[in-house]
């Protein structure tokens, strides 16, 4: 799938990353691990996560993972009448995507790092006014 960003700004993202020595461009082994939100004036909202692991030792392999889902929301969640560019739509679902996107990352890459991405990625929504 191709996006353009600009039609699809990123609404929430969180990410980690590790390396072994003091320089991350002569590191032997490197880790990067994310989350993203990007949402679509029309309400869609992609959710997606991707994990690097790059390593320079004989007998190891690097290692990628992305993934990722659709959330696409009913009239109820977000009325047409309200979609503009300065209105956001962030319903349970969207939750429940990056809490799914993240647990599928764990197991396909076995990095508890994920967990914590989740719930800062969570908290990077924009808040919610409940009147």
């Amino acid at each position: 799938m191709r996006i353009s960003d600009s039609d699809w700004p990123i609404l929430a993202s969180s990410d980690w990353t590790e390396h072994d020595g003091q320089v991350q461009c002569q590191a032997n082994r490197q880790t990067w691990a994310w989350i993203n939100v990007r949402q679509h004036v029309d309400g869609r909202t992609l959710v997606y996560s991707g994990y690097d692991y790059s390593t320079h030792f004989c007998n190891e392999s690097d290692k990628t993972y992305r993934g990722g889902v659709m959330v696409t929301p009913t009239e109820d969640e977000y009325p047409i009448a309200s979609r503009t560019a300065d209105n956001d739509w962030t319903g349970e679902r969207v939750i429940a995507a990056i809490c799914s996107v993240g647990e599928q990352a764990i197991e396909h890459t076995e990095c508890d790092e994920f967990w914590r991405l989740i719930n800062e990625c969570i908290a990077d929504l924009p808040a919610e006014d409940l009147g």
